[in-house]
């Protein structure tokens, strides 16, 4: 399984896989712009943290909680959401993928990152990604 996916391995019609900052950085890569090393954490990735941790119908059912009446109720939503999250483990064959991509930035595994969060087209609360 694949968690992982480097710039110049995605191109726009991979949104789906790496979200749209990343697809269009896969784009501008391939282009051979100057677009500096890196990788997204892909949609598969989210999938599986989500189900290794039991968190996806706890997550809908935050998402699709009827907060019209009270707007400052989807920030409870958002922090509840989070916490899930946060209360995860990353299963461990991913974090070691994502280390070894991490690393292969070179500068013995401390390159600076920017890490962007990027949704995917038609995104559901149990279909996320993140690029790093």
């Amino acid at each position: 399984m694949t968690y992982t996916a480097w710039f110049d391995e995605i191109r726009k019609d991979d949104i789906a896989l790496a979200g749209g900052k990343g697809a269009n950085l896969g784009e501008l890569s391939n282009a051979g712009l100057p677009v500096p090393p890196g990788f997204v954490v892909t949609t598969t990735a989210y999938d599986a943290f989500v189900e290794a941790n039991g968190i996806g119908d706890a997550i809908v059912g935050r998402a699709l909680a009827n907060r019209a009446e009270d707007p400052s109720g989807f920030e409870e939503v958002s922090e509840g959401i989070s916490a899930l999250f946060s209360g995860g483990k990353v299963p461990e064959a991913m974090a070691d993928e994502i280390r070894v991509a991490y690393q292969e930035l070179g500068e013995d595994g401390e390159a600076p990152v920017a890490v962007r969060s990027s949704a995917t087209s038609g995104a559901t609360p149990t279909g996320g990604s993140s690029s790093l």
